[in-house]
């Protein structure tokens, strides 16, 4: 039996795609474990920016809630009330 050259194209790109397929498999699997590794103080000394910009949207979350509560304590008070309606 004789394979044309398509064929035997086709078996060798079979080959490396299912090499590329291990390789990528292979490298997703060390980066999961080397995530899992990941302390926190790895976090914020590697991705400092990340760190900040985590913490401004956790403050702004904080001080959203804090508003809320204090406004409402506020209207409560009757001498609130009677200076500013």
């Amino acid at each position: 039996m004789t394979e044309t050259l398509s064929e035997k194209q086709s078996a060798t790109l079979d080959h490396i795609e299912t090499m590329q397929t291990k390789d990528i498999i292979e490298d997703s699997n060390t980066a999961n474990e080397q995530e899992k590794q990941t302390t926190v103080r790895d976090v914020f000394t590697k991705h400092p920016r990340l760190a900040w910009w985590i913490f401004y949207w956790a403050m702004a979350a904080v001080g959203w809630g804090f508003d809320a509560q204090v406004n409402g304590a506020m209207i409560s008070v009757p001498a609130f009330r009677r200076d500013f309606g």
